[in-house]
């Protein structure tokens, strides 16, 4: 479901969401991570005007969160090839001609979504979890949000390995939003030592490492944190790639179909 972008604001005041907001300083990334070295995840992108990250799933297509999609934002670019948002020299911009979010209910249940860029990029893509699993150790989360709540955003893309939280442990643990995790459709880490997302981190990657250079996307930043500290949840929930990996590759084959 595409939400306007006041709706998408006001759901994020209402349950504390991790959200890509667009305030004078800009948008607004993973706090207690680490910078990402340059070339280290080269299919990461940011959204820009609304700060949302996003990855490379073909050359010409970005998987983002569905609330990140928001089809009355104009010149929607996205920025590829860099760790540093100030680097002009490794920085890359393409428009997005094209649009895909998923339909459902609630936005929190479907939260993906697809943009096809202007022209295909050379640079290599991210490997989609076809399977779900329970059996993760850490999984690596990406962004370029808050370290915290209310500070500006990161110049250089953060890395964090938070650990995973099976099903039962994600949803016996206290707090956050009741009814809003759905095992059969979300992942779940553990902001554990402060490490985690935060706000602008949204549509970004929770990733593990098949070889040494080939990672595997298995969620998108969706919603929860504890980088706000009124906030008290201290899950982080993604949106489970393995649950919607036919329907993502449908509607690329649909987008790339179109013309633009």
């Amino acid at each position: 479901m595409v939400f306007s972008a006041t709706r998408t604001v006001l759901a994020a005041a209402a349950v504390g969401l991790v959200l890509a907001m667009t305030p004078a300083g800009g948008a607004q990334a993973v706090n207690g991570g680490n910078s990402a070295a340059q070339g280290e995840f080269p299919f990461m992108v940011r959204l820009l005007p609304t700060g949302c990250g996003g990855t490379l799933i073909s050359p010409q297509i970005v998987l983002t969160a569905g609330h990140c999609v928001n089809p009355e934002a104009e010149d929607l670019t996205a920025v590829v090839g860099t760790v540093d948002q100030q680097d002009r020299d490794t920085t890359t911009r393409v428009p997005v001609v094209d649009s895909y979010s998923a339909a459902g209910l609630f936005w929190w249940e479907s939260d993906w979504g697809l943009l096809k860029l202007a022209e295909p990029v050379d640079l290599p893509v991210v490997t989609l979890a076809g399977e779900a699993s329970q059996d993760y150790a850490d999984l690596t989360v990406l962004g370029w949000g808050r370290s915290q709540e209310d500070q500006d955003q990161q110049r250089f893309l953060q890395r964090a390995e938070v650990p995973f939280m099976n099903d039962t442990a994600c949803t016996e643990l206290e707090g956050g939003v009741e009814g809003m995790y759905h095992p059969d459709r979300h992942v779940c880490t553990f902001a554990d030592e402060g490490k985690g997302i935060c706000g602008g981190d949204s549509g970004g990657p929770a990733l593990t490492q098949l070889t040494d250079s080939t990672w595997q996307q298995v969620g998108i930043v969706s919603f929860g944190g504890d980088c706000d500290p009124e906030y008290d949840d201290r899950r982080n929930i993604f949106t489970e790639v393995a649950a919607f990996a036919d329907d993502i590759r449908m509607a690329e084959a649909d987008l790339l179909s179109r013309v633009s």
